[in-house]
């Protein structure tokens, strides 16, 4: 996948604000890469979270991190962009980083729209214009909230949302799944941001608390 710093010709240290949305260019250098690496290792995520040197952006709301386009949050997409295809569903805009990296499936005719839900007007006018070159439609809903008509339906439908990875998401991802599983289309694909990860870490959770 690749990174979103040309999108938006940001030098690091310079920012793009649109009410509480906040849009940053930063870099990470090999001292903060070293330091970064071993607290991964240390909470066991290091094959996760593993940073490597580079230039990056990120994007704030009320001063939260929501995402950024780190290799963490590549590794962690990839999935989505190799299945992505026909009509697509995203809830969540961030950066754009995944829209971004749809462009060749939007070119070859793989995905014909994009649907885009997103709970902040100030991210959508903060990122949208640079995608506006994309057969996109964004909504400016709480997909927690949503509850989509019997005639929406898509062929891709992905939830990326949540800005910590925490096995607590495992009850939003739930509902949201049960809520939107009759609007996958036969033969289409649905999932959630790290889904598979939190539920591996769930399940060790568990037997830790059945041993202690």
């Amino acid at each position: 996948m690749n990174g979103v710093r040309n999108v938006f010709d940001l030098n690091n240290g310079d920012s793009k604000e649109c009410g509480i949305a906040c849009i940053s260019a930063f870099s990470v250098d090999k001292e903060s890469c070293r330091r970064m690496n071993l607290q991964a290792l240390f909470n066991g995520s290091a094959g996760l979270e593993y940073i490597s040197e580079g230039d990056y952006m990120r994007l704030h709301v009320n001063g939260t991190l929501m995402m950024s386009d780190t290799p963490m949050e590549k590794r962690t997409n990839t999935d989505f962009i190799d299945n992505a295809h026909g009509d697509v569903m995203i809830a969540g805009l961030g950066i754009g980083l995944i829209l971004h990296n749809l462009e060749e499936k939007v070119k070859t005719g793989e995905v014909t729209s994009i649907t885009v839900y997103e709970k902040y007007q100030d991210v959508i006018d903060l990122v949208s214009p640079y995608y506006k070159h994309l057969p996109l439609t964004i909504k400016c809903e709480d997909i927690l909230e949503y509850k989509p008509p019997k005639n929406e339906t898509y062929d891709t439908i992905y939830f990326d949302i949540w800005p910590t990875i925490n096995t607590d998401n495992l009850n939003d991802i739930r509902m949201l799944h049960n809520r939107w599983k009759n609007r996958k289309r036969k033969g289409g694909w649905m999932d959630s941001w790290v889904k598979g990860y939190l539920q591996r870490q769930r399940q060790k959770e568990n037997r830790s608390s059945y041993w202690w």
